[in-house]
């Protein structure tokens, strides 16, 4: 078989890894933007460039992530400042791990539509969430406060742009079995199932 790749996406907390991890156990090869971003930010390089734009959150030359994630996601301004550091270097990661592999490919990323690497994927799929439990298990999940948290979420597009410009969405409003559920009848529709076997 030759190559396809759904590319997942969905708001902070709302099921993303949950999906990704299910569709790994089912055969897929998992590119995660998530994980290639905290690659890039061991590199020395964009390291240094964080100390100079976000001083407060490199000490001795370790990078804080919490305090970067606090400082970046505080104005939009910020925020655009770190992906203008950091998603070049995330960006090529992901596409030489993507041309690395043939079948089934889950690529993650959190801000698919907004990074513009939808434009990788065959298909693609938005994981939705309450806002509220999205809040909710983000506080839980981080140990943040609630204004931390919606400050966090504001900076994304939120689920209804998303699934509007997803060719799928995954409605996550119950139990992990339930969305896991919901995640293999996508796979199944798609083909992919047949595929990663």
């Amino acid at each position: 078989m030759g190559k396809f790749v759904l590319g997942l996406t969905g708001g902070i907390a709302g099921g993303k890894s949950v999906v990704s991890h299910y569709y790994g156990q089912r055969g897929a090869f998992i590119v995660d933007a998530d994980i290639v971003s905290r690659q890039v930010l061991s590199d020395v390089k964009i390291v240094n460039r964080l100390k100079v734009a976000f001083p407060g959150a490199v000490t001795q030359g370790v990078l804080d992530r919490k305090k970067l994630r606090t400082l970046a996601f505080s104005s939009r301004e910020l925020t655009n400042k770190l992906n203008a550091i950091t998603h070049p270097a995330i960006i090529e990661e992901c596409q030489r791990q993507i041309a690395s592999r043939s079948g089934w490919i889950v690529f993650v990323v959190p801000l698919m539509f907004e990074s513009g690497l939808d434009k990788l994927c065959d298909a693609t799929v938005t994981v939705s969430c309450p806002l509220e439990l999205r809040i909710k298990r983000l506080i839980s999940r981080d140990n943040i406060s609630v204004k931390e948290a919606q400050d966090v979420i504001a900076r994304q597009m939120d689920d209804e742009e998303r699934r509007l410009r997803a060719d799928y969405e995954i409605v996550n409003d119950g139990s992990i079995d339930e969305l896991e559920a919901k995640a293999e009848k996508l796979a199944e529709k798609l083909g992919l199932i047949k595929c990663a076997n």
